[in-house]
């Protein structure tokens, strides 16, 4: 354990070696080392040693007096601090997110674990890895700079890619310096600013009630179920993988969240509706621990579910903007075209990436809102149902529906018997008999 001292001490120094062969204690002169070193204690009176590149004593008290002024500040460096490359904090992040067990944590086909966005880093930070081992580091985080950041960001926006996957990047990048700095592998000094997009707008893709039964018709009958929770019961796809049996109460159909495994933390009881509970009942009742819609992945109903948005109608493979989410037909062999629109109104050339364009599973859940809110149901009562805690944000989650918004202005207008004016007027102009 290194030695305790008294605060804002401490000394300037060449240590000494032994350079004789002797072996114990011996009247051989010893050696001086050519490099001066410092030793000073910080705020906890902990010691803290230093090599320098001093030519003299006077410029090594100099940087003595620097380090002593920086732990006064609170921003001294200490040797631990120095030449933390990325890959030593790429794994701290990694254990944490497994301790917290995030849900942006993935397994990966290698049997490596990893987080949405940090394969991207990696080849930022030029670290390489093989069968799970790390094979080079990358570069040391003091040599990373805010210009290198936004160099990533500008790569990124040329390769096509949106916004929200660079943020994801940015938001990993910023948690690696925070778990950094509380574990004392870097000092806040040494936090480089990350500026993030900004959020790009939410979808918008959503069904109709007779849209989803017609898309239920091409699913396979193990996703049904799953796929009809997320209709109706608007929870969020990967808190309704987990539930299990036991927060499930047919009789009263009722279901009891477990708020370690939502959002916002939500534990009120919800009311489960009728074409969910007849879901459930196909499935047939399993133990308390087992999960409902046992067998059922996010893949792989992501797959099917996409299979069955083509064969209805509800998606198709186009040329997608990542950035203003502009979408163009043709082909995948066709060459890749620019969007017009961020080239004229952002003054960017931004490549369209051919890919899936339609409703996702994540569209169910604005489905269930847009389809309760069109039925009557106020935006509390619809936060009821799905554990929204923000009504601006249960608000834009619902989709105005302007055919129905037409007909029901026409009720309005037929039940006050109210007729336009040009009605009125042209009635007037009208001869006698």
């Amino acid at each position: 354990m290194a030695k305790k001292g008294k605060y804002g001490q401490g000394r300037v120094y060449q240590p000494k070696y032994k350079a004789c062969d002797c072996t114990g204690e011996c009247a051989c002169p010893r050696k001086t080392v050519n490099k001066w070193y410092v030793q000073f204690y910080d705020r906890d009176g902990n010691q803290h040693r230093e090599p320098t590149d001093a030519k003299s004593e006077k410029e090594a008290r100099g940087i003595l007096a620097d380090r002593i002024s920086d732990v006064r500040k609170g921003v001294a460096k200490t040797v631990e601090q120095k030449g933390v490359r990325y890959g030593t904090l790429r794994a701290k992040i990694l254990a944490v997110a497994q301790a917290a067990n995030l849900k942006s944590l993935e397994l990966l086909s290698n049997g490596e674990y990893s987080l949405r966005g940090l394969t991207k880093l990696d080849g930022l930070f030029g670290y390489h890895s093989a069968n799970g081992q790390p094979e080079d580091l990358g570069i040391k985080m003091e040599d990373f700079t805010s210009d290198m950041w936004d160099e990533f960001v500008s790569q990124r926006r040329l390769e096509g890619v949106s916004d929200a996957t660079i943020r994801s990047s940015g938001k990993i990048l910023r948690r690696i310096y925070k778990i950094a700095i509380e574990k004392k592998l870097l000092h806040t000094s040494d936090e480089v600013k990350i500026t993030l997009p900004k959020a790009p707008k939410a979808k918008k893709d959503f069904l109709t009630f007779e849209a989803f039964q017609k898309m239920l018709r091409f699913l396979p009958l193990k996703f049904r179920p799953y796929a009809v929770w997320l209709f109706y019961q608007a929870t969020r796809k990967n808190e309704a993988l987990d539930i299990v049996w036991g927060q499930i109460n047919l009789p009263r159909a009722e279901f009891y969240p477990d708020a370690s495994k939502n959002k916002t933390e939500d534990n009120s009881t919800k009311g489960i509706v009728a074409p969910v509970i007849e879901a459930l009942k196909h499935l047939g009742k399993g133990q308390d621990d087992e999960r409902v819609f046992e067998g059922v992945t996010e893949k792989s109903f992501f797959k099917a579910f996409r299979k069955a948005a083509l064969k209805c109608g509800e998606g198709r493979f186009a040329f997608l903007c990542g950035q203003c989410k502009a979408v163009k037909d043709g082909k995948k062999e066709d060459p890749t075209p620019i969007c017009e629109a961020c080239k004229k109104d952002r003054k960017r050339t931004v490549p369209m990436q051919f890919q899936y364009v339609g409703i996702t599973p994540h569209g169910l859940r604005r489905s269930a809102m847009t389809l309760y809110a069109q039925g009557g149901l106020g935006t509390n009562q619809i936060m009821g149902i799905t554990g929204h805690t923000s009504e601006e944000v249960a608000q834009g989650y619902i989709q105005p529906n302007a055919r129905l918004a037409t007909e029901r202005a026409n009720e309005v207008i037929a039940n006050h018997n109210i007729k336009s004016l040009l009605t009125v007027e042209k009635a007037k102009q009208l001869p006698a008999g």
